[in-house]
């Protein structure tokens, strides 16, 4: 594999999936969605260094059921595809899930 120079990640949270116990869902899922996208960005470049790396998180306000999953893909120089990183990258946005509970970001947005 070639060096990667660029990651792509796309996401999508629905607001109606986050459960109960939140003064307002959308603010939450915005919330949510900030925060993944720093925890994405941040794990990239700690495993990229080299990569220039755009997150995209579409958050759906007022809907549940079915989300698309998380898509990463990687580029070499050439702009031609090098990897699918979605395993990978879908691991650190899982895991993100506790860790915004537990945050300063989510305190005021919990009831």
């Amino acid at each position: 594999m070639t060096m990667i120079t660029k990651i792509n990640i796309r996401h999508q949270i629905l607001t109606g999936n986050l459960g109960d116990g939140w003064v307002d869902v959308n603010k939450a899922g915005q919330a949510f969605a900030q925060f993944m996208r720093h925890s994405l960005v941040s794990t990239a470049l700690e495993r990229y260094p080299e990569a220039t790396v755009c997150v995209d998180i579409d958050v759906k306000r007022n809907c549940s059921g079915y989300s698309r999953g998380l898509v990463a893909d990687a580029y070499g120089a050439d702009g031609m595809p090098e990897a699918d990183l979605s395993d990978e990258f879908a691991e650190v946005a899982h895991e993100c899930w506790a860790a915004f509970c537990e945050s300063e970001m989510a305190k005021d947005l919990i009831e």
